[in-house]
């Protein structure tokens, strides 16, 4: 009897440590969230030396550094391709040489394209077939480049182009596109021209 008497007591001894040890982890964990790297010592900005102040100059790009590259302006006025006034005739031609005159018209984003440098490139002749020059250019007249430039309407004349085979390529400052078939705007267009001839191209329809 006294031993079982002696059992239950150390059993209520046990029960109660556990008890008491419970109640002192449960008091022990926190209530809310503990930033760890708090500390009593004052603290250090991190990063300090990234930070952005008001002046922005040197970061790059600079904001309005795609305006300033992009060619034609998207606020120039947009014109219908029917309402376009290309040049109807062209100068009479140097000796031995042609004459042309035309409009080059963005057709993408019905844009004239306005004083801006064109180039007529030789086209290259591989295995009888006319192509696009592998290597494009800024225009080199030692080349046999023809190097013009538009009016403020987009229009163009020129008297001194050599016979030959031409593809007219326009180098905008982020790309270099050719000029392309009036009815069929995925193929490159082919210009030839000959000797003591004039040639009024009209619209020449160019990607912008």
């Amino acid at each position: 009897m006294a031993n079982k008497k002696r059992s239950i007591l150390i059993i209520l001894i046990v029960l109660l440590l556990v008890s008491a040890c419970s109640s002192e982890v449960t008091h022990s964990i926190p209530t809310h969230p503990v930033n760890l790297l708090e500390t009593s010592e004052p603290k250090e900005e991190l990063f300090e030396d990234f930070q952005v102040t008001g002046d922005t100059s040197s970061m790059y790009p600079s904001e309005n550094a795609q305006i300033a590259t992009v060619y034609p302006a998207w606020d120039r006025p947009k014109v219908k391709i029917e309402d376009l006034k290309p040049p109807v005739d062209a100068h009479k031609p140097s000796d031995g040489k042609a004459s042309i005159s035309g409009l080059l018209y963005a057709f993408d984003i019905s844009v004239p394209l306005a004083d801006i440098e064109f180039i007529f490139v030789p086209a290259v002749i591989v295995e009888g077939t006319p192509i696009v020059p592998p290597i494009i250019t800024n225009g080199d007249p030692a080349n046999g480049d023809i190097i013009g430039k538009t009016d403020a309407n987009g229009a163009f004349y020129l008297d001194n182009i050599p016979p030959g085979l031409y593809y007219l390529l326009i180098n905008y400052p982020d790309h270099s596109v050719i000029a392309v078939e009036s009815e069929n705007t995925s193929h490159n267009r082919l210009f030839k021209f000959e000797a003591n001839k004039s040639y009024p191209l009209g619209v020449i329809k160019i990607l912008g």
